[in-house]
């Protein structure tokens, strides 16, 4: 087998220019794709972080904006009389009072479609719950020290935590963010 030096001197000079020229051409464009690759690489890479920053930021700020719209909404909530009376009420006039409460929930939670369901907690245990589907409360759950631990040490601020931390499920199986 003759080797690419015999090959290539035994060839006449015309076709010494085309191999000489192909190959030049063949490791140009080789370092060419190799430099754009590295190069483009690296800026796809930067321009996939920084809109991953700017997404996380969006992300962000629109929760921010739902929970405080949520938030708003337990505050709005806590000035309805209905509601004031239902938690305060006497337990022997407790029907009137709860029916009056969940008429003036489902009055605010209109103007507020991000809350799918409320619960109102009265300090004897009972409870209202309105909402736009079925949630249903892990009653062990709430009744627990560690539960109510927390919610007391905010102090009429917010606990945010995916299915109140086991106290809620919903008919559709889906996980949701409570604000408690």
């Amino acid at each position: 087998m003759r080797s690419f030096r015999n090959i290539f001197s035994s060839m006449k000079i015309k076709h010494k220019v085309r191999v000489l020229f192909l190959f030049i051409l063949a490791i140009y464009l080789i370092a060419l794709f190799l430099i754009c690759a590295f190069v483009l690489r690296k800026q796809v890479y930067d321009y996939m972080l920084e809109n991953n920053q700017s997404v996380s930021v969006s992300i962000g700020s629109n929760l921010t904006t739902e929970i405080e719209k949520v938030n708003n909404f337990s505050r709005i909530l806590l000035t309805n009389q209905a509601v004031n009376r239902y938690l305060t009420g006497d337990p022997d006039r407790n029907l009137s009072d709860y029916t009056n409460a969940v008429n003036g929930i489902y009055e605010v939670q209109n103007a507020y479609p991000e809350a799918s369901s409320v619960f109102v907690f009265r300090e004897d245990g009972n409870y209202l719950t309105v909402g736009r589907g079925v949630t249903f409360l892990a009653r062990d759950v709430f009744s627990s020290d560690e539960w109510r631990e927390e919610i007391n040490r905010k102090d009429g601020g917010y606990v945010l935590r995916v299915n109140g931390d086991g106290a809620f499920k919903t008919n559709y199986d889906v996980e949701i963010v409570s604000l408690i």
